[in-house]
Formats: structure tokens, C-alpha cells, sequence
């Protein structure tokens, strides 16, 4: 048998008849015990000038990606949802979502652990610096770790979703590259310039899309909606609890806002405020309040001996 192999996407390139006629003459001149030996079809392929093979070689590089074929070839590689997904796997740090469940919150249990212990916990420290002021420590601290790790869930799951949704549409948006378009004519064929479009998929990779989303993308998906749902909850009881033990910050001066609040503090002929901060110095172990903060301590100029520094 003979077998003419033509690449489709370079027409102008054009085949020799006399290279033909030559070719199937020393074909049929070969024994037929050699020419069952080789087993194989005799092919002829077409001259390609210079920049055609050079086309051609770009397009095998691009299209490198599985899931390329049986897709329209103006469609890029990397905007097929199948292809997206392979991409978003190799992301950074997305490769978290892939791991069991026991692994994968020991992964993130280590983020929030590394900003619980050298991050918040430091800050929050500095601010809520009195031995009785434990509870507000902790608690800051658990806001704040706990918002760095939900918003790396959320970043997780906000990705895992659009490409979920795009396995499963029937029809998906693309653009085309216009800088680099796969072939010369594509352009023109597409019938438009930096627009959009939208591709409705053959029913065969529509099937293949979706079987993708259920095996592989709707476990993770669940899991990292579980997952954002825990972190948020606690996120939310620290707040809550932390407002109920913080009931009575006014008179703090680590909670001033303006210069204005802090001379009325200073104020000794105020006798609702003298009293008032007389039961919290009573409550800290008779220090003023402004012992409790750096910043305020070098306004009042607190010495050492008041503070017991």
C-alpha cells in the first residue's frame, strides 16, 4: 500500500509528479520478500521551504500539551479547560490540594502555626503587653493567623472553581493569541482582532471535560470548601470572643485616637476619669496605664520607678 502524508496546515507546499512517478517505479521494482520485510508502507513527503519548517517546528513546540487533540486547532493550548487544569496543578503551592486530607491540613496547619507563633503573636504581645491581658493576646493572634491562612484557602479555591466551571460549561470562552497566532491564516479565519469568542466543545471532549470534574476536580473542590468553612469559623469565634473580654477599652490609652483624648487623661481636676483609671491601676497592680505601653510612656514620661521597669 501507498500512503501520501501531508501536513493540512501548509497548503502552498506542493509535491513533485515526476518525484512520484520515480518513487512508485523503484517501489515496484523491489522484491516482493524485501518489501515484506520492511513491513511498511512507503510514504512521500512534500518539499517544505525554509520558513515552512520553521512553522512547523513552532507549532510542535506550542502544542506540547495533553488533551490537544480533537480541539479546534484555533483554539490556544493553554485556554482549554482540560490544559488549565493540568496548568493550575503546577501552580505554586497548588499542588497542596492534590495531597490526602490528613497532609494536606498539616500543610496548612503549618502556615498558620509559623504566623501564629512569629507574626501575631509578637504584634499582639506589644499591644496587649499585661500579665492579665492573656486572653486578648491569644485571641489577637488567632485572628490574625487565621485570616493569612483562610485567604490562601480562598485563593486555592476561588482557582479550583473557575476551572471547574469551565470543564463543565458546553461552550467556554477563549482569545486568541494575535502575537503569536499558530498559523499565519488564523487570524483570518477566526473573522475577528482582539475579540474574544466563544468555543462549544464536541460532544466527545464535552464528555471528557466533565468525567475530569467529577473524578478529579470536585474531591478537591469539596475539600477546600471544608476547609475555608473550618478556618472561617474560627476566625469568627476569635472575634466574637474577643469583644466579649475586651468590654472596656475607652479609657486605655493604648486606644487613643487623637491628642485631644490623651490630655483629658492627663487632666488631674478630671474626676470621673481619676476614678475610673484608679480602679483599672488597682486592677494592674497599682501602675498607670500608661506603663503598659511604650509610645504612651514616653509621653507621660514615666520613670522607672512608677512603671517597676
Amino acid at each position: 500500500s501507498v500512503a501520501f502524508v501531508l501536513p493540512g496546515s501548509l497548503s502552498r507546499s506542493i509535491l513533485s509528479v515526476h518525484g512520484i512517478r520515480d518513487s512508485i517505479s523503484q517501489w515496484r521494482s523491489t522484491a516482493p520478500a524485501e518489501r515484506l520485510r520492511r513491513g511498511k508502507p512507503l510514504q512521500f513527503r512534500a518539499q517544505l521551504s525554509e520558513d515552512d519548517e520553521d512553522e512547523l517546528e513552532r507549532m510542535k513546540e506550542e502544542r506540547v500539551l495533553p488533551f490537544d487533540k480533537g480541539s479546534s486547532e484555533f483554539i490556544p493550548s493553554e485556554m482549554q479547560p482540560a490544559n488549565e487544569w493540568i496548568n493550575l496543578k503546577e501552580e505554586f503551592l497548588f499542588d497542596w490540594t492534590l495531597l490526602p486530607v490528613q497532609e494536606f491540613a498539616a500543610r496548612l496547619g503549618g502556615v498558620f502555626a509559623f504566623f501564629f507563633f512569629f507574626v501575631s503573636l509578637p504584634i499582639a504581645g506589644t499591644t496587649y503587653d499585661a500579665p492579665e491581658e492573656w486572653q486578648l493576646r491569644f485571641l489577637a493572634s488567632m485572628i490574625g493567623s487565621s485570616t493569612v491562612t483562610l485567604v490562601l484557602v480562598l485563593r486555592f479555591l476561588t482557582f479550583v472553581n473557575f476551572v471547574s466551571e469551565r470543564l463543565s460549561q458546553e461552550a467556554v470562552y477563549f482569545e486568541s493569541d494575535e502575537r503569536r497566532p499558530v498559523t499565519t491564516t488564523d487570524l483570518q479565519r477566526l473573522g475577528y482582532r482582539a475579540q474574544g469568542a466563544m468555543w462549544i466543545k464536541p460532544p466527545e471532549i464535552l464528555a471528557r471535560d466533565r468525567l475530569m470534574k467529577q473524578m478529579e476536580v470536585n474531591p478537591v473542590l469539596e475539600k477546600l470548601k471544608k476547609t475555608s468553612g473550618g478556618f472561617a469559623a474560627v476566625l469568627l469565634t476569635s472575634i466574637v470572643l474577643f469583644n466579649i473580654i475586651n468590654v472596656d477599652p475607652g479609657f486605655d490609652p493604648r486606644f487613643v485616637q487623637s491628642e485631644a483624648r490623651l490630655r483629658d487623661l492627663q487632666n488631674p481636676n478630671n474626676e470621673a476619669v481619676a476614678n475610673q483609671e484608679g480602679e483599672r491601676l488597682r486592677k494592674r497592680g497599682n501602675k498607670p496605664a500608661y506603663c503598659y505601653s511604650r509610645y504612651y510612656k514616653a509621653i507621660a514620661g514615666g520613670d522607672q520607678d512608677v512603671c517597676g521597669q
